[in-house]
């Protein structure tokens, strides 16, 4: 844990300009501080961005819940002035980092287990008459609200088993900081780290038949199916993969606050909970696609498409373009985009440039005839030349 603040800190250092100095959201029942961290191009500075919330260590022996969202946090800082997508990504989107909620449980395993391995999986209240210290604790991740209780199936009302659910929702100081922070801001998407199983959960968890509006599954869908695509993870709820949970951290902020929230479970069977050190950087690796595509997601997300009348063309005539806009993201453009006509010598344009107005969320547009081009009779008969065209968004 003293390394994870270290590592904070470090960031801060690091990449003044991009890493803001960490926060406490909140202390555990131990009295240590839940520090969350701000990535952005002023870190400092409320601006009108999406902002993505990425959480780790709800239990405590998962550490590569939160060892894969430093790798990402290092990549962004790193690659900022190199890679056109980390400078995008930092530029036009607040990402928020959480990486450890259950900090009591990890010092608990330190203790225990210093080379790592500790088993505790719960936070430190004290829950369990048979004496065993270890079986203590409440289940973070079956504390929040939504549905908490729900049946003994998806959570325990045993204080000693691993899905203790607590005497009552957000009865525990981790998840009420959770739930403060949260409420305070306007997360569009979220990554709930865990580990392990090679699968990616979305919501709902808390019975077999999934009770979300068809259309948000078929949006968790969406892009889920691309963000797995290269770790092969597998998708799918809670119950469709593992087993059914209630009071759980992506059920309460999606069924809550619309926030398309997912469980990563991250790493093999034969990763387990601690994998060896040479694991680590490859589990993060293989995070690190999805965590852009989250990132990329919670804007707005616009394609475009170029479509012209079929050639050859003559220099007696005009002809149409026509463009199709869409946008995958959950957030509206942030003003006008503008489209940038380019084409080889010997094609002109009637505008070179147009502005469209902003494309709200999960919409698209076909512009029919938006622009013309015709043809200089000057080019020789038989030239081949390109057209392109580039989109700029604000």
């Amino acid at each position: 844990f003293n390394e994870i603040v270290q590592n904070l800190d470090e960031l801060a250092e690091d990449y003044p300009n991009l890493v803001a100095q960490k926060i406490s959201i909140g202390q555990t029942l131990e009295g240590r501080d839940i520090w969350a961290l701000k990535m952005s191009d002023n870190p400092n500075i409320d601006e009108d961005e999406a902002e993505v919330l990425y959480t780790g260590l709800h239990h405590a022996r998962e550490p590569m819940s939160y060892m894969n969202l430093f790798y990402f946090m290092h990549w962004l800082g790193e690659n900022y002035n190199t890679n056109a997508l980390a400078e995008h990504l930092v530029n036009n989107r607040e990402l928020w980092f959480i990486p450890a909620i259950n900090p009591d449980g990890l010092v608990y395993n330190e203790s225990i287990s210093p080379n790592g391995g500790g088993m505790q999986r719960k936070n430190m209240r004290q829950t369990c008459s048979g004496g065993f210290y270890g079986a203590d604790g409440i289940d973070p991740n079956r504390n929040y609200s939504y549905m908490w209780a729900y049946d003994n199936e998806g959570s325990s009302n045993d204080g000693c088993n691993e899905t203790y659910r607590g005497t009552g929702p957000f009865s525990e100081l981790e998840t009420q900081a959770v739930r403060d922070f949260v409420n305070a801001h306007q997360f569009k998407i979220n990554f709930n780290y865990h580990s392990y199983s090679d699968l990616l959960i979305y919501p709902f968890g808390y019975e077999y038949e999934n009770q979300a509006p068809q259309e948000d599954i078929d949006i968790f869908i969406e892009y889920g199916l691309d963000m797995v695509q290269y770790n092969n993870y597998a998708l799918g709820t809670g119950p469709d993969l593992l087993y059914p949970v209630n009071g759980e951290a992506c059920d309460w902020m999606y069924g809550v606050h619309g926030i398309f929230a997912y469980t990563p479970e991250v790493g093999s069977g034969s990763d387990g909970f601690w994998p060896s050190t040479t694991r680590i950087v490859p589990l993060a690796e293989e995070n690190l696609y999805p965590n852009i595509r989250t990132a990329l997601y919670a804007g707005a997300l616009v394609s475009s498409e170029l479509n012209i009348e079929e050639g050859p063309y003559t220099s007696d005539d005009i002809y149409s373009i026509n463009v199709s806009l869409s946008n995958i993201g959950l957030s509206s453009s942030n003003g006008d985009i503008i489209l940038d006509f380019v084409a080889d010598a010997g094609v002109e344009f009637t505008s070179s440039s147009i502005e469209i107005s902003g494309l709200d969320p999960r919409s698209s547009v076909d512009l029919d005839g938006i622009n013309e081009f015709f043809i200089s009779p000057i080019i020789p008969s038989g030239t081949e030349d390109e057209i392109s065209i580039i989109m700029t968004l604000p």
